[in-house]
């Protein structure tokens, strides 16, 4: 049975995330829209608590339930419209949300359900201790609805009645058939349309003309008039404006159409719920498969310098080349299946920016570009932190208090941007502020005091400063951020992803990060090259190019390799100066490898270029994980593994080493 709990409790933790992040995406609709929110977008948020409290009921998750419970009644009251959506709700709202995140994650960590949270409902029931009054029933005499359809309104039905007729809208009768076949999807389409051009108050089961048809009659509120609600319903409707002018008698044309469908009782959605950690036992086969494939093709190799038979050679070259295939669609299958929106991100950092915002007291606006952009699932999770710590610098040291906002001639609210797009095997994540900058002069005089750099460094010298552990340019520690820890964490987990974090700044104006990641970590191709008969790996996402060149024609350059390629001065790094392996065999012709990331790039010299190879990168351990270069380990074939290299962490090193040759390595 502990495997049945263990199940259940995965199963709630799933449904109960999507559930919050569905909340946090309509609180934001719900905040944008300020005193009058969408009532369906309320109704959602209103369904989507209960939905939480029900589930956690069920599985006694007694803390979660109650603040699930507590949060509905505030919903059911702003619903009903004795709450207003102000900003004291809206806090409750976000903080309520962020609250029930952690108590599933404490449950999902295995600490059980007892998250303190007293201090929010006290808050609620504070809230709540403000109720306002019911409506004026007296609202209901302007409008040509009988007593009979009145009174068969819910309480619910009558107070968004009365919310239109305040907002001055049309109130209109929408009288309708459909077939009994398709009545549920027809009666759904036309809400779909209506619901664009107002708010649908009721539907009311009415008497049908025929008696294989079901027919409906809508209380309808909308800033269209009757002329443009009739051309929204189509003829077969009758509608009728409930403030006095009747729509045309033989407006129904159609209601007694005979019904072309047959109803079906399969289900509506065609997904299904996969537990990632399924999705990698998977991708750790097609692995294995990727391995003994590459035996096989070693193997025929091997068979035909032996001289097998023509045809038998050409029967296990076919096989060899249709399993080839075959692994690419399973492997591009698996990881079209981990993939998910970046959207995912945006409703955290939504809840997370508006605390920041508070703390920091500055007014923030956060715009989101690209949320359709995909990445794979365990990606998604892990660059989540790092997104939040930059902008949390954003927030902090970035953005400008209102006032000295409106002292510089910008808006009083700050604004940042992050904007997802993919780039080949790539996606780019963009932070902007449009905040003052970085003040790198003062950047530069730290990095001068601590002996970190040269008076003649350049621009992205000083920049680069940022991400080294320690540095911090705060004046002073704020509750925010300004302890000298996280841009140099951030940078550190974006590389274990084999992404790059490259930085611009513009003083006065603001401040952009770029995050550059591989779609995927499951599997990725590399080039396989040999030093001193050692295999290492080179990920394919940062190589440009590679030759072959003359030892001679290397040149040096204030003690530092270079090589003159074609317009530009290339810094060259061997891999024996990276992991301090002896040349013992020297030759006259080596390879160089030119890595490029951004704008920046340099050749890594080799003796020799083995092959191209889709590999799976594997976690080193804790004994060789903070070896400088290393990104991980991969397996090419059975029993024979490989260094992966980290290209970024190689490239600043390097290019710190080359001092003003660095603006000679921008291509």
């Amino acid at each position: 049975m502990r495997g049945d709990d263990d199940k259940i409790k995965k199963e709630f933790i799933s449904e109960a995330e999507e559930i919050l992040d569905a909340l946090s995406a309509d609180a934001k609709l719900m905040e944008e829209a300020g005193t009058d929110p969408n009532p369906a977008i309320v109704n959602k948020v209103f369904r989507g608590m209960h939905s939480l409290k029900g589930l956690a009921g069920m599985l006694k998750f007694v803390n979660i339930s109650e603040l699930a419970h507590s949060m509905e009644n505030l919903m059911d009251k702003v619903r009903m419209g004795a709450v207003a959506s102000d900003k004291a709700f809206i806090d409750i709202l976000y903080d309520g949300i962020a609250t029930l995140h952690q108590m599933v994650a404490q449950v999902a960590e295995g600490e059980g359900d007892a998250f303190q949270f007293q201090h929010l409902q006290d808050r609620i029931h504070a809230l709540l201790a403000k109720e306002r009054g019911p409506r004026d029933d007296s609202l209901f005499s302007g409008i040509l609805l009988d007593p009979v359809a009145l009174k068969s309104l819910t309480e619910y039905e009558e107070h968004r009645l009365k919310e239109n007729l305040l907002s001055a809208k049309n109130i209109l009768s929408i009288e309708v058939a459909f077939p009994f076949s398709t009545f549920d999807t027809d009666l759904r389409a036309l809400n779909a349309r209506l619901s664009e051009q107002g708010e649908i108050i009721s539907t009311l089961p009415s008497i049908a003309a025929s008696p294989d048809h079901l027919s409906f009659r809508l209380i309808y509120g909308s800033k269209g008039d009757l002329e443009q609600i009739q051309a929204l319903t189509g003829e077969e409707a009758r509608v009728t404006d409930l403030r006095g002018r009747p729509a045309a008698e033989d407006s129904r044309k159609g209601a007694d159409k005979p019904a072309t469908q047959e109803s079906s009782f399969k289900s509506i959605s065609q997904s299904v719920r996969v537990d990632i950690a399924k999705l990698d036992e998977v991708m750790n086969i097609v692995g294995d498969l990727l391995l003994e494939r590459s035996n096989l093709e070693h193997f025929e190799g091997q068979a035909r310098d032996a001289g097998m038979d023509r045809p038998m050679h050409q029967q296990l070259s076919k096989i060899e080349r249709n399993l080839h295939r075959k692994l690419n669609d399973l492997q591009k299958g698996i990881i079209d299946l981990r993939m998910v929106p970046i959207g995912q991100i945006y409703n955290k950092l939504t809840r997370a920016v508006r605390q920041l915002a508070e703390d920091a007291k500055k007014e923030v606006e956060l715009e989101f570009r690209g949320e359709d952009t995909e990445l794979d699932k365990m990606m998604i999770e892990e660059i989540t932190d790092p997104l939040l710590h930059i902008i949390r610098n954003c927030v902090d040291h970035g953005l400008e208090t209102p006032e000295e906002r409106e002292k510089a001639g910008k808006p009083r609210k700050g604004r940042i941007r992050i904007e997802a797009a993919q780039k080949g095997n790539s996606v780019s994540i963009l932070v902007r502020d449009d905040g003052r900058g970085m003040d790198l002069a003062k950047i530069k005089k730290i990095g001068l005091t601590k002996g970190l750099i040269n008076d003649d460094a350049t621009p992205d010298m000083v920049l680069n400063l940022i991400f080294l552990p320690g540095f911090s340019s705060a004046d002073k520690v704020s509750k925010v951020s300004g302890r000298g820890v996280g841009l140099d964490v951030v940078k550190q987990n974006i590389t274990l992803l084999n992404g790059t974090l490259q930085v611009s700044t513009d003083k006065g104006a603001g401040t952009t990060m770029e995050i550059i990641l591989p779609i995927t970590l499951a599997i990725i191709q590399a080039l396989v090259v040999e030093y001193q008969d050692l295999p290492f790996a080179v990920p394919l996402t940062s190589v440009n190019e590679a030759f072959r060149a003359r030892e001679q024609d290397i040149q040096t350059i204030e003690g530092k390799e270079v090589f003159y390629l074609r317009d530009f001065t290339l810094p060259l790094v061997r891999l024996g100066d990276i992991f301090q392996i002896p040349r013992e065999k020297k030759g006259d012709w080596v390879y160089i490898v030119v890595n490029k990331i951004g704008d920046r790039a340099i050749g890594i010299v080799t003796d020799r270029l083995l092959r191209q190879q889709e590999i799976i990168i594997k976690s080193v351990g804790k004994r060789l994980k903070g070896i400088h270069g290393i990104a991980g380990a991969a397996e090419l074939k059975a029993g024979d593994l490989v260094l992966v290299l980290d290209i970024s962490s190689i490239m600043d090193l390097a290019l710190m080493r080359f001092g003003s040759l660095r603006e000679a390595a921008r291509v």
